[in-house]
């Protein structure tokens, strides 16, 4: 009887899942868990270098902003002061005259130049 009974008890582990014993869906959420902590922690890192970087750039973008206008500022005053020196003499000695005869274009004249252009018969044949 005890040879009957030790074969019903290996039948009935062997056909029954266990219930109690569950290390090895213990081990596969430990493992799922450590996983996504993992990719957690490597996405914080990443992110956090990106922004570190992006701020990095910014600082470097703003001095080069900041020495492009200085740089502006000097070529103005440069201009400014250059726009001063120039007047009637320097104009005579680089080779300029004053126009004995002035003529403005006048906006009428340029309208009434073009109507006839328009009108004007064609000579396309």
């Amino acid at each position: 009887m005890t040879v009957n009974t030790l074969k019903l008890n290996r039948i009935s582990n062997i056909a029954s899942p266990s219930i109690v014993n569950n290390q090895d869906l213990e081990k596969r959420i430990f493992k799922g868990l450590v996983f996504a902590l993992a990719v957690l922690f490597a996405s914080y890192i990443y992110f956090v270098g990106h922004t570190v970087f992006n701020i990095v750039a910014r600082k470097a973008i703003d001095v080069d902003a900041r020495n492009l206008t200085s740089a502006v500022s000097s070529l103005e005053l440069e201009y400014f002061s250059l726009s001063n020196k120039i007047d009637l003499s320097y104009a005579e000695s680089a080779g300029f005259i004053n126009p004995n005869q002035t003529a403005f274009a006048n906006r009428e004249n340029l309208a009434m130049a073009q109507t006839l252009a328009i009108n004007a018969p064609s000579t396309k044949n």
